[in-house]
């Protein structure tokens, strides 16, 4: 197993390192084998810890979570269990779908970009937004099961991937009523109005 560990504004020490890759090669050994990768980054703010924990698990799936505490290894300890708890219901989706996928998910690249907040009526129509932030995002190609299962693990609100089935760009959602939207544009034709 792979851990990484980083720092944001502190330094990382070795009893911390210790303890993240102690805890986190438990908890994954538990319900995966394999060669499974893990970043863990600790960040000081005001007057606590927050960590944000990533695995990416040979099935190609994505599992993220944080957790805020006093002290770095309380903070990291509230996102390992948040972890644990995706694992746990990961491992028995799989089992309940029969669906133990040994082939690593493909991906293709996609471009991101954060652009800068529209600052009111006194913004000028008509001009493009300046782009403040440019990343790369790996797009999953998934079935829509997978996706809907990787959303239901995970903390964020929407999920894009591209459809096993016919390729299409396809994106899942958390509704506001709990349950998952799909939007699937797949051989939709452009309406005139």
């Amino acid at each position: 197993m792979q851990v990484q560990v980083t720092g944001k504004n502190l330094s990382v020490g070795d009893a911390l390192k210790t303890h993240v890759e102690n805890r986190l090669a438990g908890d994954v050994a538990r319900y995966f084998d394999g060669a499974v990768r893990a970043h863990v980054t600790v960040e000081k703010q005001r007057n606590q810890f927050h960590a944000e924990c990533t695995l990416h698990l040979p099935t190609g799936i994505i599992l993220q979570a944080s957790g805020a505490n006093a002290d770095a290894h309380m903070s990291f300890d509230a996102a390992a269990s948040h972890l644990e708890r995706q694992l746990k219901r990961y491992k028995t989706r799989l089992k309940d779908h029969q669906r133990n996928r040994r082939e690593p998910v493909n991906t293709m690249d996609a471009a991101s970009y954060v652009l800068e907040a529209d600052d009111g009526p006194e913004a000028p129509l008509g001009d493009n937004p300046a782009i403040i932030a440019e990343t790369k995002l790996a797009v999953p190609e998934l079935t829509v099961a997978e996706a809907a299962m990787q959303l239901d693990i995970s903390t964020t609100p929407f999920l894009m991937f591209r459809n096993a089935g016919h390729g299409g760009v396809n994106l899942v959602f958390r509704r506001g009523d709990g349950h998952i939207g799909w939007i699937d544009p797949g051989e939709a034709k452009t309406r005139k109005n």
